[in-house]
């Protein structure tokens, strides 16, 4: 018998007779096959509402009826008590003893079979895309995550995902194969690095077969319907039944036909794959409309208001990877700086606070942990605007700050800093963002944009945060400029020295991961904000982060949530002037940036980000 070829009744019928023990990868292709938990009726409902809470790892494709042996709608002729060919007996939460069948063995008028999609589904899918496994006889690596599911009633586990190595240049068509296969847990939960999702060996297999995986090749995640058996486990009910790994319930229904009956929410979401850092193997996914979004979005900050030659220090597509990292984040530092009024009582312009409140609000939407790293002689002020922002709802929720200061051995500082538990334990950070703030230059000096020499003792040296991240693929950093002079521009110092004004002198020589360019830095901020609003009004990308998992429990957040108005941005600069904050280039305390009135200028530019929503 071709097990790809066959007839599902006819395997179903040699899997009976105890003649087909194998697993059954690669059988009936273009056909569901499907996981298989049995639980007592006592507790069906909460086992239906943990499938559907948890719908990526356990799609549900039948409940049965108490005793009921057939699946109707998925199989003729077909029982669940002799057609797996090998089951695991669950006896307290703990395994029993695996069968070959189940007939036999109990008494069948208080069960329910729950059929849940399996990723076997969609070899068909994969084979259009040319992404194959090189499996013969065997069954997909699988592992126990950290992604915790959705509880329900008395189940609760993490979730269990399979894994497939595929070549990177392949990922693309395989996304766009799988995301709308629903019934066969559609698109992947993680592409990339497995300790994201708590698998630090993948040469520890928790079930299945092991994969290789080639040089070139990348592993990708699925949610696994063995999540369905965990959960069952997690329960410790007297007696449940659910499949031995591998060994799946072939359907007479094919994937494309219940697919067809049953479509998907994602199916008018073309998907793209976006590599976030070789290095690191960060991946994410969105839909082309919220990249095309974010593209217009980069090319608006490239208006060159102050006529410095930005485009020429542009990094293309790092906006977008910053968003997409910022995204996956828990906890953001954002530092922000520039002394150039010296020893004055107020040594800050007005450009950067604004922006680095406009990313603290957006990360804040999303529920992430917000700091403001700063400056001693920031302390003060940041405290009175932090609090007006408070009263007038600019911010939603408070933003602590942590004071960084000059030490003399600037590496342990900056150590200590980013892991005062100790560097075992997880860092203060996740990522750090700069934005308008002053960097070393080749000489170790920092300097305004017409290379006056700066006073060192204003600055504490948060690029050496920025240069430990560098080495730690625990942490990664974006940075906000629009004159060569600021952290991050590191990146493209050559640019800098070859086309800014004073380039050789003013260029700082610290990079960072991504870089944002901007006709004003405060550009660059709010353009992070609406960039995590349109990421989070995404379908595509918020299933990825969200690992598949419904959201249960949480606010939904509108764009208010996340972005100020313009009026709000007004008020903002209102607030620093009567502080003493002043203009840069006019030297003046007032609603004004880089030399240019907020009214116009600043408030147009705002409008036309808002617009490419």
């Amino acid at each position: 018998m071709s097990f790809a070829k066959a007839l599902p009744s006819a395997v179903r019928q040699q899997i009976s007779e105890g003649k087909l023990p194998r697993a059954t990868y690669g059988w009936c292709v273009g056909h569901l096959q499907a996981n298989i938990s049995i639980v007592p009726s006592t507790v069906a409902d909460d086992f239906e509402r943990f499938c559907n809470l948890n719908s990526s790892a356990c799609p549900l494709l039948y409940r049965s009826k108490p005793g009921e042996v057939t699946a109707p709608t998925l199989a003729k002729n077909s029982d669940i008590r002799t057609q797996l060919g090998k089951y695991w007996h669950i006896k307290g939460g703990k395994f029993y003893k695996e069968l070959t069948e189940i007939k036999s063995s109990h008494d069948w008028k208080d069960m329910v079979t729950f059929y849940l999609g399996c990723s076997f589904g969609m070899e068909d899918a994969l084979d259009k895309a040319n992404v194959k496994l090189p499996l013969t006889n065997k069954n997909v690596s699988m592992y126990i995550s950290n992604i915790p599911c959705n509880p329900s009633g008395p189940f609760s586990t993490n979730m269990v995902v399979s894994m497939r190595s595929v070549p990177k240049e392949l990922l693309q068509a395989l996304f766009e194969a799988t995301y709308v296969l629903d019934s066969s847990h559609g698109a992947p939960v993680h592409i990339g690095s497995p300790t994201d999702i708590g698998i630090n060996d993948l040469q520890k297999i928790d079930l299945g077969d092991l994969t290789a995986i080639a040089e070139n090749e990348v592993p990708v995640f699925f949610a696994c319907g063995f999540t369905g058996s965990k959960a069952i486990e997690s329960a410790g009910l007297p007696e449940c039944f659910c499949h031995a790994p591998g060994h799946m319930f072939i359907c007479d229904e094919t994937t494309a036909s219940f697919q067809e009956s049953h479509p998907s929410p994602y199916k008018e979401h073309a998907p793209c794959v976006v590599e976030i850092s070789e290095n690191r193997e960060k991946f994410s996914v969105l839909s082309q409309i919220a990249k095309n979004k974010i593209t217009e979005l980069e090319q608006l900050l490239l208006y060159d208001i102050g006529k410095r030659g930005i485009e020429d220090i542009n990094v293309k597509g790092d906006l977008l990877k910053s968003l997409l990292s910022l995204y996956q984040s828990s906890s953001v530092g954002i530092t922000f700086g520039f002394p150039v009024f010296g020893d004055e009582a107020v040594a800050e312009e007005t450009d950067g606070l604004p922006g680095a409140i406009d990313i603290a609000k957006a990360l804040s939407a999303l529920g992430k942990k917000v700091s403001f790293i700063i400056d001693k002689r920031n302390e003060a002020l940041l405290c009175k605007i932090i609090q007006k922002c408070l009263q007038l709802k600019i911010l939603k929720k408070d933003v602590p700050f942590v004071v960084y200061e000059r030490e003399n051995d600037r590496k342990t500082a900056a150590l200590q800093f980013l892991y005062p538990n100790g560097r075992a334990k997880e860092p203060r950070f996740d990522h750090i963002v700069s934005i308008e703030r002053t960097g070393p230059s080749n000489d170790g000096t920092y300097r305004s944009m017409k290379a006056k020499v700066l006073k060192e003792d204003l600055i504490a040296p948060v690029e050496d945060l920025f240069l430990l991240a560098g080495e730690d693929d625990c942490i990664s950093t974006s940075s906000i400029g629009d004159g060569g002079n600021e952290l991050g521009m590191g990146k493209v110092q050559k640019q800098v020295e070859d086309h800014v004004p004073h380039g050789k002198q003013i260029a700082c020589v610290v990079p960072s991961d991504f870089l944002i360019t901007a006709g004003v830095s405060n550009w660059g901020g709010y353009a992070i904000a609406v960039g995590l609003y349109v990421l989070s009004t995404c379908p595509i990308h918020v299933r990825y982060v969200r690992r598949g998992l419904a959201n249960v429990g949480e606010d939904d957040k509108g764009k208010d949530d996340f972005l100020n108005t313009v009026e709000q941005e007004a008020e903002i600069l209102k607030m620093l002037a009567a502080e003493g904050v002043r203009d840069g280039i006019t030297e003046k305390a007032e609603q004004s940036v880089d030399g240019f009135q907020f009214y116009p200028h600043h408030a147009e530019q705002i409008e036309k980000f808002l617009k490419s929503l």
